[in-house]
């Protein structure tokens, strides 16, 4: 019963309803009186409505036939199945389901016609409606782009010709074999996509170069087929990876014109449009406002985002950090906390430590750029580290538990974090590719420690460590997508600022 359950369960009203009636036309058994409610089918789906999967097998024997073993039940439960989904491919049913995506709509249709040519092959009269059938095919196989049974269709019609003609022949030996690339082309790209789509959920944070090699490679082989071929739905797909490949390079103004251009195409082509599409785009347009600084743009995005995507799916999840990371940056707290309370609340945004540990990471820097120091370091205190490390967060964590403590005065265990720092950095180098950006930070926490906490120690090499760090225009400056939340070198020049007025200070009192 587990399969009725669940056809009957993902059903809209419509569909039920039209399912309801085809079960009452074609009744295992005639009854006695006529009437819906004498069909034993029907009787069955009525069942499962209202008992889904907490009824067992037995139990819906017993319900049907007074007992729990009824022989009646195996055939019944064969039979339904089998005509449940006969009849949700039905043009009605079709028909009703709004959520099902158009192209596949088609894609049924075609394929019944397909099923269909092998009826008339024999028949007196039966070329007549392999005519009708294969246009019929091929008229919607253009339109909506399926490949597949195009090729499929010009290899059956071989079979339909009466003449001598070899060019015949040749034409739709070449139509099919341009088809068959074009099938080729969609389900490489769609492949490439996915298969990286299942590498980001299963390897988070991949490191950038093999990031890049990978997508560089994939891209190579499906630039050479675009060449060859026309079609909507491989142009999206290859311009998905386009867009990914510019992110991974940082090329991100170039990769925020190609989101435009995929918005473009799944707001006006029916062939690759959706709802989760368009809401995914909108995703990538949020993702480089983030990554550009533009954090008003991120905002206006992430409330697009949200009338396309469901809650609770992992693009809401990414909406949300992005949201949470433009509210911090723009000194929106309490907005951030809101934000971030609903992260937490949602069981299918928590489902792993790294998860828990990146909220309380988050949670910290609010308070740390509040000036709530205590707190700060107390929620860093219980951030556990995250296993299998590619971002950074592990060292984040201990970067603002030295910031917080330098603010508290707490210099000894300020130096003891810089030791930890070292340590971890140690031992972790050959698991962890770190940024560049993060070790010259470390180079200047342990700098810092070495010039007793001095900000503007003459001797030192801070401020050399500084320039680097302050550079926009640097391999390593800061970038907004990080675990770097509080700017390092944004905290640092404000303490010099202020070691460089109280020295001053004491000067024209001597």
């Amino acid at each position: 019963m587990q399969i009725i359950v669940a056809i009957i369960e993902s059903m809209t009203p419509g569909e039920l309803e039209n399912v309801k009636k085809g079960l009452t036309q074609f009744a295992t058994k005639r009854a006695k009186r006529p009437g819906p409610e004498n069909s034993t089918s029907l009787k069955l789906v009525e069942a499962v409505l209202e008992h889904g999967d907490n009824f067992t097998d037995e139990d819906y024997c017993e319900l049907m036939y007074g007992n729990k073993r009824d022989p009646r039940f195996r055939a019944l439960k064969f039979w339904i199945k089998r005509r449940l989904l006969e009849l949700q491919i039905s043009d009605i049913c079709l028909g009703h389901n709004q959520d099902l995506f158009i192209v596949y709509k088609y894609r049924i249709q075609v394929k019944k016609y397909l099923a269909q040519t092998f009826l008339y092959y024999a028949k007196g009269k039966g070329m007549r409606v392999l005519k009708f059938l294969f246009d019929q095919i091929i008229k919607i196989g253009k339109e909506y782009e399926l490949f597949e049974e195009l090729g499929e269709a010009y290899s059956l019609m071989v079979f339909t010709l009466n003449t001598g003609d070899p060019s015949i022949f040749d034409e739709i030996e070449t139509k099919k074999s341009y088809y068959r690339k074009c099938q080729y082309a969609v389900d490489k790209a769609s492949e490439i996509y996915n298969r990286r789509l299942l590498l980001e959920a299963s390897q988070r944070n991949l490191p950038a170069h093999q990031e890049e090699m990978m997508l560089r490679n994939a891209l190579e082989e499906l630039d050479q087929i675009s060449k060859e071929i026309s079609s909507v739905k491989f142009n999206y797909f290859h311009l998905c990876l386009i867009y990914d490949y510019q992110l991974a390079t940082r090329d991100v103004v170039q990769a925020e014109k190609t989101a435009k251009k995929l918005l473009t195409i799944v707001q006006k082509n029916r062939l690759v449009s959706n709802r989760n599409r368009t809401g995914k785009i909108y995703g990538y347009l949020c993702s480089c406002s983030l990554y550009l600084g533009n954090y008003h743009g991120v905002l206006k995005y992430a409330k697009k985002i949200k009338e396309y995507i469901k809650e609770g799916t992992s693009n809401m999840k990414l909406t949300l950090i992005h949201e949470l990371q433009a509210q911090i940056y723009l000194s929106r707290y309490e907005d951030a906390n809101e934000t971030l309370k609903l992260l937490r609340i949602d069981p299918t945004y928590n489902d792993s430590e790294r998860d828990i540990s990146q909220y309380d990471y988050f949670h910290s820097t609010i308070h740390f750029l509040q000036g709530r120091y205590v707190e700060c370091f107390r929620i860093l205190q219980g951030v556990r580290d995250i296993m299998d490390d590619k971002a950074g967060w592990n060292i984040g964590v201990r970067q603002l538990s030295f910031m917080s403590l330098v603010e508290m005065g707490l210099r000894d265990q300020a130096s003891a974090v810089v030791e930890q720092m070292r340590k971890y950095i140690e031992r972790t180098k050959s698991k962890v590719e770190f940024r560049e950006r993060d070790l010259i930070i470390y180079s200047l926490f342990a700098a810092l420690n070495r010039a007793d906490f001095d900000f503007d120690h003459s001797r030192s090499n801070m401020k050399k460590l500084m320039d680097r760090l302050s550079n926009d225009n640097d391999s390593i400056a800061w970038q907004p997508v990080s675990q770097e939340i509080v700017p390092v070198h944004i905290w640092f020049k404000e303490h010099q600022r202020m070691a460089l007025s109280k020295r001053k200070k004491r000067k024209n009192v001597n």
